[in-house]
């Protein structure tokens, strides 16, 4: 396996906001671009609900070998700030203030990857416990996924984009591979 977890601090991904809102008013995607490119990795997961959210994330390649499989403690996107210092209990990240965990060198070359992500037990965000898709990566060392947890963008709770830019995120959704049926418990 070999994802490397980092994580994007609560002030960072405040920054980023901040100034995509600026740029987005000055219809300058670029610095947006430039920014994304700075913080955000291969796989990228947003937690946009008011709660906690706790899961797994299993990518998998053509191959069948699991080039990512980590578990994430993603807080809720209006948690108080707290100490940056302390790390969260059973989190694997580094840091306890973080609401978006970046996987980095997830992809092993261009193809197409299998995504599941599987929310612990007694969580949902809408009805969503699971979730699953296909992404086809064709440029690796560009292109990224963002797993986005409850935003009001997606039909579901639990949705997928792709993009070679953050600002690509929002017009490149990813439809879901799993049926209805399998995504509440």
């Amino acid at each position: 396996m070999s994802g490397f977890d980092t994580t994007v601090r609560r002030r960072e991904l405040l920054g980023v906001a901040g100034s995509a809102t600026l740029a987005g008013l000055a219809g300058c995607t670029a610095l947006v671009d430039w920014i994304g490119d700075k913080v955000l990795g291969d796989v990228n997961i947003f937690n946009e609900t008011t709660e906690r959210v706790t899961g797994t994330i299993v990518v998998t390649d053509s191959d069948g070998t699991d080039v990512l499989d980590a578990s994430f403690d993603a807080p809720p996107a209006d948690e108080d700030e707290g100490d940056d210092s302390q790390p969260d209990e059973g989190n694997t990240s580094t840091e306890a203030s973080e609401d978006t965990q970046v996987f980095e060198d997830v992809w092993d070359g261009p193809g197409r990857y299998e995504v599941r992500v599987e929310l612990d037990e007694d969580q949902t965000v809408g009805d969503d416990a699971t979730a699953s898709t296909s992404v086809e990566i064709s440029d690796p060392d560009e292109e990224m996924l963002a797993v986005v947890l409850g935003a009001s963008d997606f039909d579901a709770g639990i949705g997928f984009a792709t993009g070679d830019a953050l600002s690509e995120f929002q017009d490149n959704p990813i439809e879901r591979t799993d049926n209805e049926s399998e995504s509440g418990r």
